[in-house]
């Protein structure tokens, strides 16, 4: 990250089960992604242009069927049976620790239990299991076991437990090579595989597999291990077999044991009776459970870990079984079985990044190319019909789940009574305050959704609680013409939230000197008067600049709240009736103001803010003040919506407690405008400007005039114009050029001009 990013104290502690999108109505995949997403996404994201290059989602050696990507599913697929896990769950046994003092990376896990410290080794993430699939030919029973983290050949091992008859006479309770569990499940065999050998453990002893016939390889490349059994020690014909899969950290001689505090060969966090398991298979309904208070309590599964921890607290995990049908896959069946299609999913995509592998302490803890979030499907979705979508980020020191777990009142609102499908990215970890990958992150699930579900671009929306609120305040100046409305509830300006910023604050990470760029972008706050996190002064500061430009901006203020007091109530009802108002997003707007601020852009992913509406590939004139800015204001007289009247809002009342809301909307003034092909543009500090000439409203086949100031020489670029017979400035022909072809170039001298085109 930005090393002048600074964190502030902890923020709130808080389908389409083939990745086939709809198809209803003749859509195909293709065009639901281009009807989902905004129409430019990809002319401003050059970096997402490129397919992902993620080998953990190849298949080789035989293994062909598409990856489910949604955690807690499983299917036939072709021959193939798939299980898909949550990510980064593998946290183990409940242990009962406070969470507020477990490892960083182990924010709000229902397991307590941490890795062995050799983090080259096992990255604090070798147990994580990410899918299991079976098959079988005439010859060989095959199971491939994909990790999310795989540094070593043999730093994970998995053990998958079996009952294949009804004669208990032959079972085994105790799992081998020192899992360091037992319990009466019916199990009559065993295959334990460590990437670098394996085992099939029978009451007959255990016989290596590599010796046998069989073998084990691991698949470094892709964090595969493939064993391959033969059928004359293990042949299920076409009988349905119970499985148990369970996952963890290898030492080289045996699974990892646990003690108090880790060491470089056996993890921590627990004792000696404690289960070596980090990870089982087969949850499909891991549960989401508010804390006491609202925010952190033990046991609160935000990781998608809590039944697993329970159950391996209690020594019990039989629920979490599959019968795996070997007729159907003889048979080349497909089925899904589980599939998740409402309510809360965590869905997995592919980044076009990665940091390397493994989970570590500081951003970007989760490093890989596989990243999960949330995606909450209202219970009345209709595939067929675009859905609004609701990008709610989460806050400093939570997670992709916080909303699914601290706030289902909010979900409730959000995606049952106004239908928007929700959204909260990972982010790339628990404090990337949305700049480098975790901005990305945030891009990549968005083009995720757009994939699986139908949306309706003109009525996205961006919102979040704590740093998610900056993260409005951030993507609401860096994309303003992609959201129809921004919500900051307790977030900062910036991310050193302090005293009221003032008018030469130019801190990189502060947005009062963009707030601008809001123009068309209408904005709610909400605060408590007692945030011990974010004082309300520097939000208040924020909220007044808003309305002192004449923008539509509310600021809900809550006395004698704190900044978790929103949370633990869990009540939205300002949040409700703002969502009651009409929510489209005016893609050409009248005017457009945008402070271009090179130090948001995310140069190490391609992502440059210098486009708002009809305005774009904006250039800076002097870039050798530490924190170079510069402006563009432009009003279109083509297009004629009426300048609009201020409305003052004010009112009083509960919301699970008492209020004060301030603010203005707009109304339309009915003021008669007449239509002219004419643009007034004002620049400061800008070099480079292009108008999108038809979505400003300009008819490029008639003379055009444009009142045109600026304190720099400037180049004015203009699309679609093509016969141009004169080009004057204060009525004096000048040379004018075209690029590619359709984009006309005129160099203007800085100060205040006339310009006119005119056309044939």
């Amino acid at each position: 990250m930005k090393n002048r990013i600074r964190k502030i104290v902890a923020g709130l502690l808080t389908f389409s089960i083939l990745a086939a999108p709809p198809a209803q109505a003749g859509i195909q995949p293709a065009e639901v992604q281009k009807k989902s997403l905004p129409a430019d996404f990809y002319t401003r994201l050059p970096s997402l242009n490129q397919n992902p290059n993620a080998p953990e989602l190849e298949n080789v050696r035989g293994w062909t069927a598409p990856h489910l990507l949604v955690g807690g599913s499983d299917a036939y697929i072709n021959g193939e049976y798939l299980y898909q896990d949550f990510l980064n769950d593998d946290h183990g046994a409940s242990n009962g620790a406070s969470l507020l003092t477990s490892p960083a990376r182990y924010h709000y896990s229902s397991g307590g239990l941490t890795y062995p410290a050799d983090d080259d080794r096992y990255g604090n993430n070798s147990g994580d299991l990410f899918e299991i699939r079976v098959r079988s030919d005439k010859e060989f029973l095959y199971y491939r076991v994909s990790f999310t983290t795989m540094l070593k050949e043999d730093a994970s091992v998995v053990t998958i437990g079996i009952d294949t008859e009804e004669n208990r006479s032959n079972d085994i309770n105790e799992w081998p090579y020192r899992a360091n569990y037992n319990q009466d499940l019916g199990i009559d065999s065993y295959i334990t595989a460590w990437g670098s050998g394996g085992a099939l453990t029978t009451a007959d002893g255990s016989k290596d597999l590599n010796q046998t016939g069989g073998s084990v390889n691991a698949d470094l490349t892709r964090n595969q291990m493939e064993i391959k059994i033969p059928k004359t020690l293990l042949n299920p014909e076409r009988k349905v077999w119970r499985h148990w899969v369970a996952t963890g950290a290898w030492n080289g001689t045996s699974w990892a044991q646990v003690l108090p505090i880790a060491t470089n060969t056996q993890m921590g966090g627990g004792t000696i009776e404690t289960p070596s398991i980090m990870n089982l298979a087969f949850r499909f309904n891991e549960p989401l459970i508010k804390g006491a208070n609202g925010t952190e309590a033990v046991g609160s599964g935000f990781m998608r870990d809590h039944s697993q921890a329970m159950a391996l607290n209690n020594r019990d995990i039989e629920p979490f079984h599959q019968d795996i049908d070997f007729g159907k896959l003889n048979e080349r069946v497909t089925e899904i079985i589980n599939k998740p299609e409402k309510g809360v999913i965590n869905r997995i995509f592919a980044s076009r990044y990665r940091h390397g592998e493994g989970v570590q302490d500081s951003f970007p803890e989760y490093m890989g190319a596989l990243q999960q979030y949330m995606v909450y499907i209202p219970e009345n979705h209709n595939e067929a019909a675009p859905a609004p979508l609701a990008l709610w980020l989460h806050s400093l020191s939570s997670g992709a789940n916080q909303y699914a777990v601290g706030n289902p009142n909010l979900l409730n609102i959000l995606g049952e009574k106004h239908g928007f499908i929700v959204a909260t990215a990972m982010a790339r970890g628990h404090d990337g305050w949305y700049w480098d990958s975790a901005e990305l992150d945030v891009l990549e699930m968005w083009e995720d959704i757009a994939n699986n579900y139908l949306l309706d671009p003109d009525r996205t929306i961006i919102g979040g609680y704590s740093m998610g609120g900056y993260a409005a305040y951030k993507f609401g100046a860096s994309f303003p013409d992609w959201f129809a409305r921004a919500m900051s509830i307790v977030g900062p300006a910036g991310v050193t939230p302090g005293n009221p910023p003032i008018g030469e604050d130019q801190e990189s990470t502060s947005t009062y000197h963009l707030v601008e760029n809001y123009r068309n972008l209408p904005f709610y706050i909400q605060h408590g008067t007692n945030d011990e996190l974010v004082p309300v002064l520097g939000v208040t500061a924020q909220y007044q600049r808003i309305k002192q430009l004449g923008y539509r901006v509310k600021y809900a203020l809550f006395p004698g709240q704190d900044h978790f007091s929103f949370s633990v109530l869990d009540s939205w009802k300002l949040i409700d009736q703002e969502l009651e108002k009409e929510m489209i997003i005016d893609s050409s707007p009248r005017q457009v103001t945008f402070n271009y601020f090179p130090a948001h852009d995310n140069p190490e992913f391609d992502i440059t803010h210098n486009t708002a509406y009809w305005l774009d590939q904006i250039e800076l004139a002097d870039i050798s003040t530490a924190l170079p800015m510069g402006k563009a204001d432009a009003v279109s007289h083509a297009i004629t919506k009426s300048n609009p009247l201020i409305v003052p809002v004010y009112d009083t009342g509960i919301d699970g407690t008492a209020y004060v809301l301030d603010g203005q909307e707009w109304a339309e003034s009915y003021q008669p405008l007449i239509k002219r092909n004419q643009l007034d543009i004002n620049l400061q500090n800008i070099k480079q400007v292009r108008i999108a000439s038809k979505q400003a409203g300009i008819n490029p086949n008639a003379s055009t005039l444009i009142r045109f100031t600026s304190d720099q020489a400037a180049k004015l670029i203009l699309t679609d114009f093509k016969k141009i017979k004169a080009i004057l400035i204060n009525n004096t022909p000048v040379e004018y050029t075209y690029r590619n072809y359709k984009e006309l170039e005129i160099p203007l001298p800085a100060g205040s001009h006339s310009v006119q085109i005119i056309v044939k």
